[in-house]
């Protein structure tokens, strides 16, 4: 993955496609983790973990404070937590509690989640990045 996110280049990603094997799309997820979270951030990609009950607890309530701080005025999106994944229902945004403790941010992207910011221990600012570069994407 490292190789393959360090070259841009469509034919570097074509060689090391042929080369291992991997399905052009699943290639191009893990080459997007690599380069928002590193090793770890292929592991949060392809590994769900059951993390301490507590760091869950800790990241969906700083999560919940955030949403309502928002805007009260409107229905805030559920928080739907499975092992160390915690998903905003009608949002189409996930966290990913990385090996590393990071959060490692994702979008759903026709039907399919893939990584969409830079991870960050703290997970209100990994949701903030999220929304960040889709407001950017919306804009462009």
């Amino acid at each position: 993955m490292r190789l393959a996110a360090a070259h841009r280049d469509a034919e570097w990603f074509h060689n090391i496609q042929a080369r291992t094997g991997i399905r052009p799309t699943e290639l191009a997820r893990l080459t997007r983790a690599w380069r928002n979270g590193g090793p770890a951030g292929v592991t949060a990609a392809e590994k769900p973990f059951t993390p301490e009950p507590a760091t869950m607890a800790a990241a969906r309530t700083a999560l919940t404070r955030a949403l309502q701080d928002v805007d009260d005025s409107k229905a805030q999106p559920r928080l739907r937590a499975w092992r160390n994944r915690l998903t905003l229902e009608g949002a189409g945004l996930q966290l990913r509690l990385g090996p590393d403790m990071r959060w490692h941010p994702y979008e759903r992207e026709d039907s399919e989640w893939w990584p969409c910011a830079a991870a960050d221990p703290d997970p209100v600012a990994a949701l903030a990045a999220a929304w960040e570069k889709r407001r950017e994407s919306a804009g462009s």
